[in-house]
């Protein structure tokens, strides 16, 4: 087995474990360590003993450092006595919860693959809608012309727009950077930290971190008020872009976004004009650097973006609204529904290594079906 010995940062892998299972010799960073099986114990038996044995053990005295980079006490970590059954046993359960964790995983797969589907149908409907405008019901509804002629946009990536919209820089429309704290900023003064880790494409601010402006990294320095739209100018690959909404009046945003405030936008509008795929592409084209690939502020500002009126700016923004809660709403059923058969999976393996369940009658035939020819069992 590999165990991840050191870690930390965005994604906690620190004991982390999986098999090696190839048959080509391998070399493994200095950050994994091998764990060699003794001989007459299974490993699969021992990947899920490690799997049920130490979910959730990951404290102190584990690690040996408990900020930054966290490494491993291997000593301690592994310090747990099990119960140990017959060497066949261990393999029949091992093969055993192969099957059954399989089974697991193969929903869990595709519920994940329903997630991926959504959240794309919801950048297209962003997209379509701010490029297009409102689709004809929703347009009737708002009392807007369902079908408005168009026009060439003049701009490639944008093609053809309502004929009654505008083009625009984005500069022209909004500030962007406004307000920053000084450096003479008392050290005492509290604040709201979000950076770059704490913004999700699809669901906006996920985190914020209180911290002092003296206990600070020298990057919490932006201001960001409520209505405006932070994007992100570095790892802009990761597309960390979301709206300001509801925002505490303490909110700090790093150095690494640009801070969009809107001027001649409806501040809702600008959010999802921000956030459609052209122009986060654009964003992304205009980015310089191959591993931490970084954009000027200034050259956000230089995107055009398309410009209805006020108040169908305002219709496009409440119903991208309403449709994309729905989507969302549809999307966080099944992480819940992946959270629980993570949660089954994880009690079929613990109930399985420590004796619970007899897995021996899980290859026996049903009394109906002894006796039966083979062809009647597999039909």
């Amino acid at each position: 087995m590999l165990i991840e010995k050191s870690g930390g940062g965005e994604k906690q892998v620190v004991g982390a474990v999986v098999m090696f299972d190839s048959d080509v010799d391998a070399v493994c960073s200095n950050f994994i360590a091998r764990l060699p099986i003794v001989h007459g114990y299974s490993s699969r038996f021992c990947l899920y003993v490690h799997a049920a044995a130490y979910r959730g053990r990951l404290t102190v005295p584990s690690i040996k450092q408990t900020t930054g980079i966290q490494n491993l006490d291997l000593t301690s970590y592994l310090n747990l006595r099990w119960c140990f059954p017959p060497y066949a046993e261990q393999c029949e359960i091992g093969s055993y919860l192969d099957r059954e964790t399989e089974k697991v995983g193969a929903i869990v797969r595709k519920q994940q693959t329903l997630i991926e589907r959504l959240r794309e149908k919801r950048s297209a409907l962003i997209t379509e809608t701010v490029t297009r405008g409102l689709p004809p019901n929703a347009a009737r509804a708002a009392g807007l012309d369902p079908n408005p002629p168009r026009k060439p946009s003049g701009v490639e990536w944008l093609g053809d727009l309502p004929a009654h919209w505008e083009t625009k820089r984005l500069k022209y429309l909004a500030s962007i950077n406004d307000e920053s704290l000084p450096d003479t900023t008392d050290p005492d003064f509290e604040m709201s930290y979000v950076d770059i880790g704490g913004v999700d494409a699809v669901r906006g601010i996920v985190e914020s971190e209180p911290m002092t402006f003296g206990g600070a990294p020298s990057r919490a320095r932006r201001i960001a008020r409520d209505g405006d739209s932070i994007v992100s100018t570095v790892r802009t690959y990761l597309r960390a872009i979301a709206p300001v909404r509801g925002a505490p009046d303490d909110l700090i945003v790093s150095t690494g976004f640009a801070v969009v405030r809107p001027r001649a936008l409806c501040p809702a509008y600008l959010s999802y004009a921000v956030r459609e795929s052209r122009f986060v592409e654009a964003v992304v084209a205009r980015s310089v650097g191959v591993s931490y690939p970084a954009v000027n502020a200034s050259e956000i500002g230089k995107i055009v973006v398309p410009v209805p009126p006020d108040g169908e700016q305002q219709a496009i923004a409440d119903y991208l609204d309403r449709e994309t809660a729905k989507l969302d709403a549809l999307v966080a059923k099944i992480e819940t529904a992946i959270e629980r058969l993570r949660e089954y999976r994880s009690a079929i393996i613990t109930a399985a290594v420590t004796g619970k369940v007899d897995v021996r009658s899980a290859r026996r035939p049903a009394p109906a079906e002894r006796g039966l020819p083979n062809r009647a069992r597999r039909s």
